[in-house]
């Protein structure tokens, strides 16, 4: 109302989050909210066909919110923010539950600007190893430096469920790579070019579409 400045009986789109979308229009608007008409169920835009869940190092400053609108809008399943060796954000904003509602504020806000009708969870902070085990995706891709990959985007066949893995702003431990390869995972890297923190989860999850299909 005060953004769009929409009306009563203005036409909108009503979604729960959870991949079901409605028609609507908007009934009464006042200083106490908004009542909306529920109109026709809709088919909502097909999610992608592979579950992402995208384990990503901490951030510093607002590198986290990036990732996140752009991961969402690049079709991922779940963000999973990680703690690692090399993270440069400070130990007591690690366990911060108020960073963890705002960051899936910021996905909601992120699924409402494009357009999908699903809202991927932002769980936990956890470690590498809390991301790998249990093991819940049939394919497992680290992130890594050219001289650390087993190959250049070699994603192999599509699966059904993926975790890729996005280091911090200081890289991955040999000792962290070692354990994503103990799990069954395969490092790849994104060219020769540096790629900051913060643009690489978006660059990895454009090559993985390219390379498994998403229309």
């Amino acid at each position: 109302m005060r953004v769009l400045r929409l009306r009563r009986g203005a036409a909108l789109t009503v979604f729960d989050g959870r991949g079901h979308e409605w028609t609507g229009t908007v009934g009464t608007a006042g200083r106490s909210g908004v009542v909306v008409q529920l109109g026709a169920a809709m088919a909502p835009v097909p999610e992608p066909p592979v579950h992402v869940t995208l384990g990503v190092g901490l951030q510093k400053g607002d590198g986290m919110e990036t990732v996140i609108q752009e991961a969402v809008a690049l079709g991922v399943s779940a963000i999973v923010p990680l703690s690692t060796t090399y993270v440069a954000v400070p130990a007591r904003a690690r366990d911060s539950k108020a960073a963890l509602e705002r960051w899936q504020r910021v996905a909601v806000a992120s699924v409402k600007q494009c357009g999908r009708a699903t809202v991927p969870v932002v769980r936990p902070i956890t470690t590498i190893d809390g991301v790998l085990t249990p093991r819940v995706a049939e394919r497992i891709l680290m992130c890594v430096e050219p001289r650390r990959a087993a190959s250049p985007g070699g994603f192999g066949p599509r699966p059904s469920a993926a975790l890729v893995l996005v280091g911090p702003e200081g890289g991955w431990t040999d000792e962290e790579v070692a354990r994503a390869a103990a799990s069954g995972g395969r490092t790849i890297h994104l060219g020769p070019r540096t790629l900051r923190a913060d643009l690489a989860p978006a660059v990895l999850l454009s090559a993985i579409w390219t390379a498994w299909g998403w229309t």
